[in-house]
This record gives C-alpha cells, structure tokens and sequence, in this order.
C-alpha cells in the first residue's frame, strides 16, 4: 500500500473513532438528562399532590364522581378515598340518587355525619347487567330504598320548568299522585308557537300517539353474542325516519332541538339506516336508547316503542319508569309511534292511551297520512303486512270471547 493510500486510511480511521467518542459522550449525556428529567418529574408530581391534599382540606364543598369515592378498601386508593377515610367531610350529596346503587352508598355513608339524596327515583334504575345481582335486590336504588323506609323524609319539587302541562300529565297522575304540575311559563308552550310550516296536528297538539295497529308491524328481535336480546322493529323505523323528516324539511325545526328516543339498542340501529337512506345528512341525528337520554332535553322528542306481537309482551317497556323518562325529555312535542294493542292492556299504558283518545291524539296511520295529503304533505304510503295483520285479528277476537265468558260466568 503507498503512502497516499494508508494516509486516507488512517484518516478514515481517526474519523471513525473520533464519531465513536462523541456517540458515546452523547448516549451518557443522554442517561443523564434523561434521569435529571424524571427526578424533576417526580418533584413536580409531588408538589401537585401536596396542592390537591391542601387544596382539599381547603375547600368547603368538593364535586366528585361516585366511582372515585366508593371502593374505600382499593388498594389504588385516590387522594378523595382517604381522605373520605379520615373523617374530612361532614355533609354527603348525592347528585342523580336514582342511579346510585344501595350498595354504594352503604359502602361511603359511615364516613358522614348528614346524607342529602337529590335526583328522582321514578326515573331510571341503577343499570344492573346480571340476574344475580337483581335477583338479590342490586336493581332497588338507594334513593328508592330511603323513600321506603324513611317517607317523611322525601320532598317532591312539585313543579316542573321544562314541558307543556299534557306531556308531564301522564307521569304526574301515574307516578307523583297528580302533584306534578307545570311551571307557569313553559305549561302551554307548543310547536305552533315557535313554527308556522307542517302539518297542524303536530303544531298544536303536545303530545300524540301515531298508531299503527293492524298493519302488521311486527317486532323482531336481535340476539349478540356475551349481550342481551334487542328488539327491533323495521316498519315502525321507517315511520319515524319519515315522520324526523317532516319536522326537518317541512317545518324547518333544527337539528339540534330533535331527539329519537327507543328502549332497544337494535331499533336505534334500524331507525339510524332509516334516516340515511332518507337523506345522508340526517346520520348526525340524535338516536339515543332511553339509558343514554335522561338529564337530556329537546323541543321535539319523537319514541319508537318498537314491541308489536300478538302475546301483548312489552319485555322492559313494562317498567314504566322508563317510558316516564322518554316522554318527559320533550319540551314542546312528543311523538309516540307505535302499536297501541300491544300495549293497551299494561294497566299504565291504557291510562295514557285513553286520555290521549279523549284528546284526539291517538291517531292512526291511515288518519294522519290523509290529514298530511289533506295539507299537502306527503307522508309516503301505507303498508300492510297481511298475515300478521290477520292473526292479530283472529287473536283480538278470541280475547274478547274469553272476556265474555268471564263476564258471563261471574
């Protein structure tokens, strides 16, 4: 090798080297740096902790979510569990008492010397996903437990701020032994107040029920693996996509001041593809099941029952704390779309149905697509699925026979 050529070599060599000595300097300084950093972290992590300890002890009144309060023996226990533990609070609140378990609340009370329950019992229950655990007695709220047993105790606000007096009738004369009553402002409000366009019969009357008994609408039912069993209902889907539309295009109600309402997660999905196959647009449209809607409000509320059968089965529309729920979220106009037999022999269901009769606001498909045509609005046509629609007839007629021979026989 000449001269030249180990000269470039060796510089070649020394460049290397010299780049190994600075990677290396660099990777320390890195440890380094890297280390200095994390103890400045766990300095910081430290003093914030002595402010939220400091700041608790502070603070007159504390807002927690239940779940980082019970639990008191975790072994990842928050800065709230201690000091919970320790005796810091007087006074406990339970905001929305109606979703707290009795469970829960035995497990904080005895940390308090004075428990104040708001919310309301007659609304929806704890969510409780086993039959074990209703079986024994999980599904009872602690707020409907302490009505029981301590009625003196219990004060009902006796006016509501939110909807017309006929959309809050129902609930107050079946669950608040008529007390409920309708705030001097909101009790007379109606869609026709605010809107001039759409069909009159939805503009002035605050609550009605489209009825499609005798048409066949029958349920189906969806069953998911490791979930419960959903019904749903396709015809009655489409009438509520139908039925949205009109109050969008036709009467021009925003968007935001709509709700649709169902007991059942698989008619949410129906009436979702419903709505996008109207128009695309409408796939931001509030769907919610019940669970997912209290403590929510809007002017228009439209509720798909979706139970139609011939054994007059309503599966957990039987619990009526939840229809309470669904027709209370509405302001202006409820809309209940559904097949008035299968429910008119629950006892609380035959109570609304017959007001709303006496009201004319039980109205039958047939009426109210001829009213629409009447105004010039189209509501599509009117299907008839036949076979069922003959057994349900067949089945009315043995019921009323058997009704009959009861009579007579007494």
């Amino acid at each position: 090798m000449d001269s030249k050529r180990l000269e470039v070599v060796m510089q070649r060599t020394k460049r290397l080297l010299d780049n190994a000595k600075t990677f290396q300097s660099t990777e320390e300084s890195f440890q380094f740096d890297q280390a200095d950093l994390k103890r400045q972290l766990q300095q910081i992590s430290n003093q914030l902790h002595r402010g939220r300890i400091q700041s608790l002890k502070n603070k007159r009144i504390v807002c927690s979510v239940l779940g980082a309060c019970v639990r008191m023996s975790s072994s990842n226990s928050t800065i709230i569990h201690k000091e919970i533990k320790q005796g810091s609070f007087d006074v406990i609140v339970f905001e929305e008492g109606g979703f707290v378990t009795l469970a829960e609340a035995l497990e904080i009370l005895p940390y308090f010397s004075s428990c104040i329950v708001a919310g309301d019992h007659l609304q929806l229950p704890p969510v409780v996903k086993t039959e074990e655990a209703k079986r024994l007695g999980y599904d009872k709220s602690f707020m409907e437990y302490v009505v029981e047993k301590l009625p003196s105790r219990h004060f009902l606000l006796e006016t509501q701020y939110r909807s017309h007096f006929m959309i809050s009738g129902w609930s107050s004369r079946v669950l608040y032994e008529s007390r409920l009553k309708a705030g001097r402002r909101n009790k007379n409000i109606r869609l026709a107040d605010s809107y001039d366009r759409g069909c009159s019969t939805l503009r002035n009357n605050p609550l009605i029920w489209l009825d499609h008994a005798g048409l066949g609408y029958n349920e189906g039912h969806d069953d998911v693996p490791d979930s419960h069993e959903s019904y749903h209902n396709e015809h009655e889907a489409k009438l509520v996509a139908r039925m949205y539309d009109h109050f969008r295009s036709e009467m021009g109600i925003p968007e935001s001041e709509i709700g649709i309402i169902s007991c059942y997660w698989a008619q949410v999905a129906h009436i979702r593809q419903s709505l996008e196959e109207i128009n695309p647009g409408y796939s931001s449209a509030t769907v919610r099941t019940i669970d997912g809607y209290q403590g929510k409000e809007k002017d228009v509320i439209i509720v798909s029952m979706a139970r139609s059968n011939l054994s007059w089965d309503l599966g957990m529309m039987d619990d009526v704390r939840r229809i309470n729920v669904a027709i209370t979220r509405a302001k202006r106009h409820c809309c209940l779309i559904g097949d008035s037999q299968t429910f008119s022999y629950d006892e609380n269901y035959e109570i609304l149905l017959k007001g709303l009769k006496k009201k004319s606001c039980v109205v039958s498909l047939r009426s109210f697509q001829q009213k629409m045509g009447d105004e010039g609005f189209d509501f599509g046509p009117v299907e008839i699925e036949q076979k069922f629609a003959e057994q349900r007839r067949i089945r009315r007629e043995e019921r009323n026979r058997e009704k009959s021979g009861n009579i007579m026989s007494v």
